[in-house]
């Protein structure tokens, strides 16, 4: 089990190295508290056992998903980082944890990490912080959750969208149906849920979901 105690230097580590914000460390894991809120809320905490599987999309210096991984000692955790040095220094951390087991580094890009059979669908739940536009989430995002899985993605710095209205027919072909947006008043976070398998179409190659975005959020789609 990783620590609180350890869990706090780890993010210090990681903040003094430029892999996380300024600011206080404390507001950046108040923001992963209240992931842990919305997955309690959302899925149920009695779910995530040893064989409940969560994906932390774009994990950068760690958030949320090291404190998820903290927190949610059973559930078994894979963290996706295109970033050769970033993912060094989270993979150090799982090490000195001694989670190695329970917790997964992959240093690959999104888009090729879902499309590997080893990762493709087979994942209960994504969280995303700060990994793109939603449209890119999504996207890069789908292909790791199975059918009934669900999608927890931080709702900046779009706050406001109506996908299910304006892009449907994007939905449907990423297998996704948008549920209502959960809040607590500091925190507010777009939720979907994985309701048929995506099409095989998606996601495309690294780098042209972010140049050719799939949709753009407009003023129509608040």
């Amino acid at each position: 089990m990783i620590s609180e105690q350890f869990l706090e230097h780890a993010l210090s580590d990681s903040q003094k190295l430029g892999f996380i914000g300024g600011g206080p460390l404390d507001q950046h894991l108040t923001h992963s508290r209240d992931f842990l809120t919305a997955i309690a809320d959302i899925v149920g905490l009695d779910k995530l056992d040893k064989d409940f599987s969560v994906v932390d999309l774009g994990s950068g210096g760690g958030l949320p998903g090291i404190p998820l991984a903290t927190w949610l000692g059973k559930a078994n955790f894979v963290l996706i980082e295109s970033s050769l040095k970033r993912s060094r220094f989270l993979s150090s951390i799982v090490k000195d944890a001694g989670e190695t087991s329970r917790v997964e580094v992959v240093n690959k890009s999104a888009e090729s990490a879902g499309r590997e059979d080893e990762f493709r669908e087979t994942q209960d739940l994504l969280v995303s912080r700060l990994f793109g536009p939603i449209s890119v989430t999504l996207e890069c995002g789908s292909p790791f959750v199975r059918t009934s899985g669900i999608l927890i993605i931080s709702k900046y710095p779009e706050p406001k969208y109506n996908l299910k209205r304006e892009h449907s027919a994007v939905l449907e072909a990423l297998g996704l149906e948008e549920l209502d947006e959960w809040s607590n008043g500091r925190s507010t976070f777009a939720i979907f849920r994985k309701v048929s398998q995506i099409s095989e179409d998606y996601p495309r190659r690294t780098g042209l979901p972010r140049k050719r975005p799939l949709f753009i959020v407009s003023r129509e789609t608040l």
